[in-house]
């Protein structure tokens, strides 16, 4: 049986096109609301205070979903995330800037199906890594 040559047009060291979103203190409450996530730290300015934040912070799963995001607009409908994990490095807040980012680390093929393996992280305006993962997205 001869292997078919994998078909995904990324290549190995090729950049994700990066997403940017600017936190609102909105978006913020408008997450928790639809994930019925009702902890003040992740919407209620005075309350995150009054427990030593600098301000209230962006739930964890956010930044998932902004990485899901940037993997499927880059991907258009020709790839399908299979899998994203992540750790949370550091917080982020109302009004920082968010950059997704994400590198092809590597292609390779297991049971006819063709795969990217990704590098994705979460930068701030500052550049600090608040987020670091990886994904695996899939090709028919």
């Amino acid at each position: 049986m001869e292997e078919k040559e994998i078909v995904i047009k990324a290549e190995e060291g090729e950049e994700i096109f990066p997403l940017r979103v600017q936190i609102s203190k909105i978006q913020m409450m408008m997450y928790a609301a639809a994930t019925w996530n009702p902890y003040q730290l992740h919407w209620d300015s005075d309350y995150s205070k009054k427990h030593g934040f600098q301000d209230a912070n962006v739930a964890g799963p956010m930044f998932g979903d902004y990485l899901a995001e940037m993997l499927n607009r880059w991907a258009n409908d020709s790839i399908r995330l299979e899998s994203l994990e992540y750790t949370n490095r550091a917080m982020a807040f109302p009004d920082d800037t968010l950059i997704c980012r994400g590198k092809v680390q590597r292609k390779f093929q297991e049971g006819g199906s063709f795969f990217l393996e990704c590098q994705v992280w979460v930068e701030n305006q500052e550049g600090l890594v608040l987020v670091e993962g990886k994904a695996i997205l899939a090709a028919p």
